[in-house]
């Protein structure tokens, strides 16, 4: 997969998610570089973004998303809610690992993503920026 390298953010002007590159001027100033032409909208365009919504796409698809956002609608971010079955997951970045991981959100499990054999099977619930009440629900208890 290509998107190893795959940024999203919420648009800091319209709070609207926004996919591209991640381009890095400065620790104060950074942007998002949305290539149209892979959507056929023509020129470039350059969003500044809430830092706190920043997320890289691990490169890895799932079997089920909500997201109805065209090519990326199955590809898992940084900050995406899964589920399996009565479990929900949250995706997170492992420095121990170097590497994305699960973390479970009624207890303190984490696995890298790797090591995770059922993650085509998990679905994209949310994300954590846009669906918090989905981690304060309890295990099991209808959506």
């Amino acid at each position: 997969m290509n998107n190893r390298y795959v940024y999203r953010a919420k648009d800091r002007d319209k709070g609207k998610w926004v996919v591209g590159s991640l381009v890095v001027f400065s620790d104060e100033y950074m942007t998002i570089k949305v290539n149209n032409n892979r959507v056929g909208l023509g020129a470039n365009s350059v969003y500044e973004f809430n830092r706190d919504t920043l997320g890289q796409c691990t490169g890895m698809t799932v079997g089920g998303s909500i997201r109805h956002t065209g090519y990326l609608d199955k590809v898992a971010f940084e900050g995406d809610i899964l589920r399996s079955g009565n479990e929900k997951y949250i995706i997170v970045w492992l420095d121990w690992a170097a590497g994305f991981g699960i973390k479970d959100v009624d207890s303190e499990y984490v696995e890298p993503l790797c090591m995770i054999p059922s993650f085509l099977h998990m679905e994209i619930i949310g994300n954590i920026h846009d669906n918090a009440e989905l981690l304060s629900a309890q295990k099991g208890a209808p959506q």
